[in-house]
């Protein structure tokens, strides 16, 4: 890929970079390739500005992920390099490009249809039709974007770029990198064209990404739209999922959208009643009553939420559960709690869904580090079939918690070096930055780890050397050979170097 140096001045690069080196990808921690260039954007405005102009190829690794039920989601990993780039000329399509479907929240679009004053909705008759496509980023066809893109914006420069950009990424032409902000406007652009053939056939619909529900006048009419939507994803080259495909009256998404917010009711109900105590009250002529004290609102929902969290446990773990969907919440909400959940809680709730092990690790962060920390991260690492994504997780979020001499600490520390050989270079980089903030790694150790890395997580590696090399307060070999590397990696080099817990 390659843009003018004219063309690529007018890219809003620092402001980009500012934006990656204070936010990282969606779904993921805040990586320490990103984070070591958290003051340097400036640095990394210039770079990217120059390798764009001499001609760029990007770099990128794919991180698998859990899904809930099964299966696995690939995330895009994308150099800070990289990342500056493809932000940076999708943010200046994006003023010509649809208001992104995200704008509103997914509870908004679940309540689409249930609206008595909404369209047709006094009709017996009427049906809501839910539909969304399978494996939609992964198959994005880049002609097909290019084509509506440039009818959008009609800048074939930049759009010209960005189809290059892909090119280079996913030579097969198909597919945009998943995670970022900047893909879901790009894809919100591509799959309008679905949305179009729906509305030119008369029918009232949302959508929040990809992601469709669908108005029909009748069961036959609701029928008709997915023979209609079948063809409008294939004319783009998707397809609709078989599994999340249903049509339903708007009587009975009302009463989903009901029994939802009624779940957790029962349990704070329950909790006000057994947290009630009586207390003895004087009263005139040294006399006494009882008086019925009630409980303050968080002792409420912390009891509440604890007791919802092990009914989520011990119900069926084939079979949807109404209250799965306020976990993510309890363990946000009873990270304040005076009493900690146990570690077997923890690990069971990422083995029920491995999804969770971020809610989890969030909830041990904010928690007083103690020997159960380190219990529970251990344990949750001795997982078997740990993904990538939650291996990341698990040395990310370890970092942030203070060290402490016991068994499982050390246990832990051995398992963080045993990531050092592991198959992702993102894995690889998060165990170097972690062993370093813990004086636990040798300079052999991050020399291999930095020979083995890309241009995805060099900043990362170098930054790892820069905090070995501030333990021992002088410079190694590896560290007077990354300063010299490149701005970048010296940057990252004395970030690491002045920073730590």
């Amino acid at each position: 890929m390659k843009v003018s140096p004219a063309d690529a001045s007018k890219l809003d690069l620092k402001a980009t970079a500012s934006e990656i080196a204070t936010n990282g990808l969606l779904d993921m921690p805040f990586l320490i390739s990103e984070r070591s260039l958290e003051s340097s954007t400036d640095t990394l405005a210039r770079h990217a500005k120059t390798r764009a102009s001499t001609g760029y190829t990007p770099s990128m690794e794919i991180v698998v992920m859990p899904k809930r039920g099964h299966g696995l989601r690939p995330i895009s990993v994308l150099s800070p390099t990289t990342r500056l780039i493809y932000e940076a000329i999708v943010a200046k399509l994006a003023p010509s490009l649809p208001v992104p479907s995200r704008n509103k929240t997914f509870d908004q679009h679940r309540s689409y249809g249930e609206d008595a004053d909404g369209p047709n909705q006094d009709d017996p008759h009427v049906r809501v039709l839910d539909l969304d496509i399978v494996a939609f980023y992964e198959y994005v066809d880049h002609q097909i974007l290019f084509e509506e893109l440039l009818a959008r914006t009609l800048d074939p420069t930049y759009v010209s770029a960005l189809r290059d950009f892909l090119s280079e990424m996913f030579p097969r032409g198909l597919g945009i990198p998943q995670a970022l902000n900047a893909s879901h406007v790009i894809a919100d652009a591509y799959i309008e064209r679905m949305s179009r053939a729906i509305t030119r056939q008369g029918y009232d619909h949302n959508r929040y990404a990809d992601d469709f529900r669908i108005l029909a006048r009748t069961w036959q009419s609701a029928h008709q739209a997915i023979e209609i939507s079948i063809h409008a994803a294939r004319q783009i080259g998707l397809a609709l999922s078989d599994a999340k495909l249903s049509i339903r009256k708007p009587d009975d998404i009302r009463k989903e959208l009901s029994e939802f917010e009624d779940a957790l009711q029962p349990y704070k109900d329950a909790a006000a009643d057994g947290l009630k105590s009586l207390e003895f009250v004087s009263t005139e002529y040294d006399d006494f009553d009882l008086v019925e004290i009630e409980p303050g609102d968080e002792e409420v929902d912390y009891v509440a939420l604890e007791r919802l969290v092990k009914d989520w446990l011990d119900s069926d773990h084939e079979s949807p559960s109404r209250i799965a969907r306020y976990v993510g919440l309890a363990l946000k909400r009873l990270q304040k709690a005076d009493t900690r959940l146990a570690v077997n809680t923890l690990v069971e709730i990422v083995m029920r869904d491995p999804t969770r092990m971020r809610s989890v690790l969030h909830y041990l962060a904010a928690r007083t580090s103690n020997a159960e920390s380190w219990e529970a991260l251990y344990r949750l690492s001795a997982l078997p079939r740990t993904s990538p994504w939650s291996k990341v997780w698990l040395l990310n979020q370890s970092a942030r918690i203070d060290a402490m001499a016991c068994d499982d600490h050390a246990n832990f520390v051995s398992w963080a070096r045993e990531q050092l050989g592991d198959s992702s270079e993102v894995v690889r980089a998060e165990a170097a930055w972690f062993l370093a903030e813990s004086g636990k790694v040798s300079e052999s150790e991050l020399l291999d780890a930095l020979i083995s890395a890309s241009e995805v997580t060099q900043c990362g590696i170098a930054s790892a050397v820069g905090r070995f090399d501030a333990l021992r307060a002088s410079t190694s070999k590896l560290g007077r050979a990354v300063r010299q590397e490149s701005p970048l990696t010296k940057a990252a080099y004395s970030w690491g170097n002045k920073h730590g817990k």
